[in-house]
């Protein structure tokens, strides 16, 4: 329950970061889809809330608002992005939400994807839903920097990861890691929300790393690991090779 009298601008933001929390439970791991997050309120009363499912489908709003049991009409929804507005292999987000009842409708960002760019919005308004837009858009900007890029650019999303000291050095012969307990688990949380990681055969003689997720509950999330190795010198005891029945490996 929010209190009734928190300031309206508040209120929104806290629903919007509810939604966030939902959102970044599957970052990484939503396939050519955007990882979104979906709260629905009535009455000032969470009532349901969502994710996308794993490799994209279904979307957050249809999963949110697919309770038979839940009467919807006369709800708020929080989406940290744009309802979909357009026919893909599912039926639009916006049809459930017109379906539902739903009063109005806040999203954090624009959805970049052009088929539904600013469309869902002058969809819903047709329908007589209120939208609004811009609800915590800095951390919208922020969470989907990666699917803005691709996009725009129609590139993948690349991420470097560089351990190194203040004064620009690594570690030595002597010293197993120049980084800290928080770092690693930075470092294994960025691997739950990347598809793939890559790297050569030199840091595989030298470290023998797994290149996994071993965050608790996120093991499964581990990314597809690839190798460059024109000499093919990685022995067959390595870390990687003996794990690559678990975790999709290529060299």
């Amino acid at each position: 329950m929010f209190p009734k009298k928190h300031k309206t601008n508040t209120k929104h933001k806290y629903f919007m970061k509810l939604a966030y929390n939902q959102a970044s439970r599957i970052l990484g791991n939503t396939g050519e889809n955007p990882a979104v997050g979906c709260v629905i309120v009535k009455n000032n009363e969470l009532i349901s809330l969502a994710h996308t499912n794993f490799n994209g489908r279904p979307h957050a709003e249809r999963i949110a608002l697919s309770n038979k049991k839940i009467n919807f009409k006369g709800s708020l929804l929080y989406s940290t992005l744009e309802p979909c507005s357009h026919y893909g292999k599912t039926s639009p987000c916006t049809n459930i939400i017109k379906k539902q009842n739903i009063k109005k409708v806040y999203f954090s960002k624009f959805d970049p994807d052009k088929r539904s760019f600013k469309k869902a919005k002058k969809k819903l308004n047709k329908y007589n839903i209120k939208t609004f837009e811009n609800v915590h858009k800095y951390a919208g900007d922020s969470f989907y920097k990666d699917f803005d890029i691709m996009k725009r650019t129609n590139n993948i999303f690349i991420s470097s990861k560089l351990a190194t000291s203040k004064d620009l050095f690594i570690s030595d012969k002597y010293n197993k890691w120049i980084t800290n307990i928080y770092s690693r688990g930075r470092v294994h949380l960025l691997r739950a929300n990347h598809d793939s990681i890559l790297t050569t055969s030199k840091t595989i003689l030298k470290d023998d790393p797994m290149l996994d997720c071993r965050i608790d509950g996120l093991q499964k999330y581990s990314p597809k690991r690839f190798v460059i190795d024109k000499n093919l010198t990685i022995p067959m005891t390595s870390k990687i090779i003996r794990t690559a029945n678990k975790i999709s490996t290529c060299v």
